[in-house]
């Protein structure tokens, strides 16, 4: 920030007490990502899906951000890992077949073949 004046009647230079020009800074890059031998999950896990339709955005939406904050935790990276990671999250009568179901599905695949995204 610069002065438009000085009270003093002075011109507010370096010499006369004022702030001076701004300094600049250089455009910053990204940071760089460290490879940690031992990374942690952070955030919290979303709430337990139940089964009641009209949650279903939220909770996937809660998900997705569980699995962005925690890029490069071993397993995070995995389609499969976040689909199965996602399962234990939805619980209840109404949703127990269909999580069975779908978790004998992924353990069916072949992870050196179905790990995509597809998943």
């Amino acid at each position: 920030m610069r002065r438009s004046g000085n009270p003093s009647g002075g011109s507010g230079g370096p010499s006369e007490g004022g702030a001076g020009p701004v300094p600049t800074t250089p455009a910053q890059g990204p940071v760089p990502v460290v490879a940690l031998g031992d990374i942690r999950t952070i955030g919290m896990l979303p709430q337990v899906f139940t089964g009641n339709c009209t949650k279903a955005q939220d909770f996937l939406d809660e998900v997705l951000g569980y699995f962005h904050v925690n890029r490069g935790v071993t397993g995070f990276e995995s389609p499969m890992h976040k689909v199965l990671i996602t399962l234990t999250m939805i619980k209840g009568s109404e949703v127990a077949g269909w999580v069975h179901d779908m978790g004998r599905w992924v353990n069916s695949l072949d992870p050196a073949v179905n790990d995509i995204e597809l998943v």
